[in-house]
């Protein structure tokens, strides 16, 4: 899923990724390779939140009060706010990822 993610973020499909974990890849790598891991994808111009969680999904009413909700980004348990209008999420080895365009 990684190498998808940072396929994306070349296209420049994707601006942020949330995982649970201190870095990407956390129970493949050890702590050096994964910074490195981070710092690449980083480098691509993609914001990592890495040690968070969400605690809220955000939504909207969706235009035309057809009653569907239009998606709007996620609240951390920090409070912090990530504003998105599109996202992917998967697993890779236990940990969830999240990855968000803007």
């Amino acid at each position: 899923m990684l190498s998808s993610t940072l396929c994306k973020a070349n296209q420049g499909l994707f601006r942020s990724i949330i995982n649970r974990q201190a870095y990407p890849l956390s129970r493949q790598l050890d702590a050096s390779a994964g910074e490195m891991v981070l710092r690449r994808i980083e480098a691509l111009g993609v914001k990592v939140h890495t040690n968070v969680n969400v605690k809220e999904m955000l939504v909207e009413p969706a235009p035309g009060g057809t009653g569907q909700e239009v998606f709007k980004g996620f609240e951390f348990d920090d409070g912090e706010i990530v504003g998105a209008s599109r996202l992917a999420s998967g697993r890779s080895q236990g940990s969830a990822v999240i990855r968000l365009t803007t």
